[in-house]
């Protein structure tokens, strides 16, 4: 079983009840308010859909350091309950992200093969594993090839000096009916094509 949790800033709003076609009003837990993490509290948070993924969405203040707090609360209860826990956690690479990561297991860094996001995402990993002493092994690049790469396999390597773990190829669309990519994840609309495979 798996469960995501979206964290974003609290001026923000979540992406993924959308995606997860996850409609109406949703419960948001705020890392950085009064709520106390209690098991049948967390429970109110969480949001089943038909994908089978669950989700609990989470907010929280820049620079409010008692939210790490909560947070590690919260992943303790939801451990006992889940295989997997996944944390999409916004693109903005403040102190409490990076507390937020020193959580994890494995991370994940999505990248596209543009050359100012390699860039990007070379000072992020020189970043984690300087100042944060994560280790190599801990961190995982994906390259999404929704468009055709500029440069050869070897630049991409040159430019990131960090191992790829994968990349996902760019999707093809041909043989799959425009109304199922509507309703359906492509994973799910398309399973043997090369990109849900990957």
């Amino acid at each position: 079983t798996v469960v995501i949790l979206d964290i974003f800033l609290k001026e923000s709003k979540p992406s993924l009840p959308h995606r997860l076609e996850i409609t109406g009003d949703y419960p948001v837990f705020n890392l950085s308010g009064d709520c106390a993490v209690e098991p049948e509290a967390i429970k109110d948070f969480l949001l089943r859909n038909r994908f089978g993924v669950d989700l609990i969405c989470l907010s929280y203040e820049e620079g409010d350091e008692s939210c790490l707090k909560k947070l590690v609360a919260i992943l303790s209860l939801l451990v006992n309950d889940y295989h997997y826990l996944v944390l999409d956690l916004p693109s903005v690479m403040d102190r409490s992200v990076f507390d937020i990561l020193n959580q994890s297991d494995i991370i994940n860094i999505l990248t596209s093969p543009e050359p100012v996001d390699l860039k990007r995402t070379h000072n992020l990993t020189y970043r984690l594993k300087k100042d944060f002493a994560f280790p190599e092994n801990k961190i995982k690049i994906i390259i999404n090839e929704y468009r055709l790469s500029k440069l050869s396999f070897d630049e991409q390597l040159q430019i990131l000096n960090h191992p790829i773990f994968a990349t996902l190829p760019k999707i093809d669309f041909s043989g799959v009916e425009a109304a199922d990519i509507k309703s359906e994840i492509m994973a799910l609309a398309a399973p043997d094509s090369e990109y849900s495979r990957a």
